[in-house]
C-alpha cells in the first residue's frame, strides 16, 4: 500500500519512514516503541484496511451474483426464454417480432425441431408459402414425429393441390395419434377434394359427436351440405352453433350465404349487420354488404 497518496504536503524523510513502519505492521512485525507515525500510521492504515476489506465484499458480491445468475441463464434457458416469448407474440399475432425470437432460438440450438415449427407457423401466417414449407420441412426431418410440423406441411400441399401427399400426412399423424385434430380435418378434407364425400361426412359426423365444442367440423359438415343443396340441413347446424358462439364469423358468413340462395334478402341484410356490429374495425363485412346492396 503507497500511503504517500494519503499524506499530501508530508516530508520525503517523514513519508519513508511512514511507510516503513507500515509495511512492517502488514507484515505482522513490531513496530519500534517511541515512533512518532507510529500511531499515525496504525490508525490510518486500519481506516485503509477497513475501506479495502469494505471493497473486497463489494466485488465478491458481485461475482458470485453474476456467477449465480450465469449458472442460470445458460443456452437452454435462453433458448426457452426466447421460445417462450416468441409463442406469446405469435398468440399475439405479432408475428414481425415472433419471427425475431424464434430465430434467436434457433442461433442458440439449430437443431430444436420446435423453434423450426414455429418460425414456419410465422410464415404460414405471412403468407410466405415457400419460405413456410422449407422451414416446416427442417422441423420434420429433425423430429419426424412433431405431428403439428407434419399436418402443417399437409395442409400446404394440400393447397398447391398435391392431394396425395396431403392424405399422407394426415394418415402418417394419425398412425401416431389417431385423435389428433388436426390430422383428422386434413384427411377429412383430403377426402372432400377426392369427391369422397360420405367417408369425409363420416370422419366429421365422429369428430361433432365425440367434441360438440370443436367448431371446425361442423362449419365443414355445413359446407359439405350446402355444396350438396342440403340447405335445410346446414342451417340447423349453423343456428346450433351461433346459439353457442354468436360471434362465430364464419358461420354467420355460410347463413349468410343460405338466406341469399333461398331469397330471403332482408335476414341475410341483418346478419351483414349483426357482422358490422361485432366488428366495427374490420372493413370486410362492410364492403360485403356495400356488394350484397
Amino acid at each position: 500500500m503507497d500511503l504517500t497518496k494519503y499524506y499530501n504536503g508530508v516530508p520525503t524523510n517523514v513519508l519513508l519512514l511512514c511507510q516503513r513502519n507500515y509495511n512492517a505492521w502488514q507484515a505482522g512485525l513490531c513496530v519500534a516503541e517511541g515512533d512518532p507515525c507510529q500511531k499515525k500510521i496504525l490508525d490510518k492504515a486500519g481506516e485503509v484496511r477497513i475501506m479495502i476489506f469494505r471493497r473486497l465484499i463489494v466485488v465478491l458480491f458481485i461475482i458470485l451474483t453474476t456467477a449465480a445468475m450465469l449458472g442460470c441463464d445458460g443456452p437452454e434457458e435462453k433458448k426457452m426464454r426466447f421460445f417462450e416469448r416468441g409463442k406469446t407474440l405469435y398468440e399475439k399475432g405479432e408475428y414481425v417480432k415472433a419471427r425475431l425470437e424464434f430465430k434467436n432460438v434457433l442461433q442458440i440450438d439449430n437443431d430444436f425441431a420446435e423453434g423450426y415449427y414455429m418460425l414456419g407457423m410465422v410464415e404460414l401466417q405471412e403468407k410466405n408459402w415457400k419460405g413456410a414449407y422449407n422451414i416446416l420441412s427442417k422441423a420434420v426431418e429433425l423430429d419426424p414425429d412433431l405431428l403439428d410440423a407434419q399436418v402443417a406441411l399437409g395442409k400446404i400441399m394440400l393447397a398447391a393441390r398435391q392431394n396425395d401427399k396431403a392424405l399422407e400426412k394426415a394418415d402418417f399423424a394419425l398412425t401416431k395419434d389417431p385423435d389428433h385434430e388436426e390430422a383428422i380435418l386434413l384427411k377429412a378434407t383430403c377426402l372432400m377434394v377426392d369427391q369422397k364425400e360420405e367417408a369425409a361426412e363420416a370422419i366429421l359426423t365422429s369428430i361433432i359427436e365425440r367434441k360438440p365444442e370443436k367448431h371446425a367440423p361442423i362449419l365443414m359438415l355445413a359446407a359439405m351440405r350446402m355444396k350438396r343443396n342440403d340447405m335445410s340441413g346446414a342451417r340447423n347446424m349453423l343456428q346450433d352453433l351461433l346459439a353457442r358462439d354468436k360471434k362465430n364469423k364464419e358461420a354467420r358468413v355460410l347463413m349468410i350465404q343460405i338466406l341469399e340462395k333461398e331469397g330471403n334478402l332482408s335476414a341475410a341484410e341483418d346478419e351483414y349487420k349483426t357482422l358490422i356490429s361485432q366488428d366495427p374495425e374490420n372493413v370486410s363485412p362492410k364492403l360485403l354488404l356495400a356488394r350484397f346492396y
